[in-house]
């Protein structure tokens, strides 16, 4: 993927593993046993393959025993990572024994699963690129936003038509396929869009699910659910606020809204410290309704972002929305995504020129990421789609 290389350059350098190489049945094997496979546990692995990047002739095992999977984007950059393996040339196998829930079961679906088998080494290899770059199949729908595919004019219309179509297999409504059809290509136009890397998604849709303690005396779709689980990502030099930064430090946008958000800036601004930064503004600034940070125009038209996540939380049961960018976390937490004059607070007033947002929205991530990172997980009670 195109500027893969960047996840190492900003977690692996000038940095060292202490402990030698482990060596199990002659790969160079990367360990763990009951722990989490969350942004402490992908560092960890970053500064594994940047030591092992030249060891080509010799296998890599990664063999991760009782992990616990602690969301979808998680397990979706792990197999980032093996697919670059292979694409560099390493031969990589995946012993993966792992506790899952209703965001996180889609692993039932990803490649990694054939990177257990040592039978045919060639073919899985290849098998697996294959099943990692697209599929469309039963609960699981993937794409990998080559340069080529975002050559067609149209290729967000096509996007938006397979999600769509994917969607129909299961009991969501119509306007829910709709909506997250919406979600998903509006965040794959912005990581093609504002920057010339690449875009990766990952969808799957849970079976349904009955709720713990749930009365299953009687068989309803009111008494069903399914989890529908998205991350989305691109590799990036540009983070999510770093545009819209820069274009409101330069002076150069004249129009009322962005005098505004210039306004909300200068409040927000005297209450910067270690836990709210400038660059988390700025984060929270880029979702706000007819902002942009492109340079070429002073707003984005249609419908909101923040309110059609906001939409599909509302109707969910749980939800857990967040994005990543550098080492900063955004959580889209439903209480605090309302409306004020047009504009989001991200907290318990609503209010964006007065307040910043509530602790819990922001959060330091433990691996810095290069580019821009969701993680989407709504579960939602199953639906008539025959409407």
């Amino acid at each position: 993927m195109k500027y893969y290389n960047l996840l190492f350059e900003k977690n692996a350098k000038n940095k060292k593993i202490n402990k030698k190489l482990l060596i199990i049945n002659k790969c160079l094997t990367f360990q763990i046993k009951h722990g989490y496979l969350n942004a402490i546990t992908l560092n960890r692995m970053l500064l594994f393959v940047n030591k092992i990047s030249k060891l080509k002739q010799i296998p890599v095992l990664f063999d991760l025993k009782n992990v616990i999977l602690t969301d979808k984007l998680s397990y979706i950059l792990f197999e980032t990572i093996c697919y670059e393996l292979i694409k560099n040339g390493h031969t990589v196998f995946v012993n993966l024994d792992c506790k899952t829930d209703i965001r996180t079961i889609g692993i039932i679906n990803s490649p990694l699963l054939l990177l257990n088998d040592r039978g045919n080494i060639r073919y899985n290899q290849n098998k697996y690129c294959d099943k990692f770059e697209s599929e469309i199949y039963n609960n699981h729908y993937c794409r990998l936003i080559t340069e080529k595919r975002k050559s067609n004019k149209s290729y967000l219309s096509v996007i938006y038509t397979e999600i769509f179509s994917f969607l129909t297999n299961f009991n969501i409504s119509k306007k829910n396929r709709d909506l997250f059809a919406q979600v998903a290509v509006e965040l794959i136009g912005n990581a093609c869009e504002h920057t010339d890397s690449e875009c990766y998604v990952d969808i799957d849709v849970t079976n349904e699910h009955y709720k713990v303690g749930q009365d299953l005396s009687y068989d309803s779709s009111d008494n069903k659910y399914h989890g529908i689980n998205i991350a989305i990502l691109n590799f990036s030099n540009v983070l999510l606020g770093e545009e819209l930064k820069n274009k409101i430090k330069n002076g150069s946008i004249q129009s009322t809204r962005y005098q505004k958000l210039l306004d909300a800036y200068d409040f927000h601004n005297k209450h910067f410290n270690s836990k709210y930064t400038e660059e988390d503004f700025f984060n929270i600034a880029v979702f706000q309704n007819k902002i942009s940070g492109r340079m070429d125009t002073e707003y984005v038209g249609g419908t909101g972002l923040t309110y059609l996540i906001n939409y599909l939380q509302q109707k969910s049961d749980n939800d857990n929305c967040y994005v990543l960018s550098g080492n900063r976390i955004v959580y889209f937490v439903k209480e605090y995504l309302q409306y004020d004059d047009d504009w989001i607070g991200f907290n318990k007033n609503n209010d964006f020129f007065k307040a910043i947002p509530e602790s819990e929205v922001l959060t330091t991530c433990n691996m810095f990421f290069p580019g821009t990172a969701y993680n989407l997980n709504f579960v939602m009670q199953s639906e008539d789609n025959n409407e």
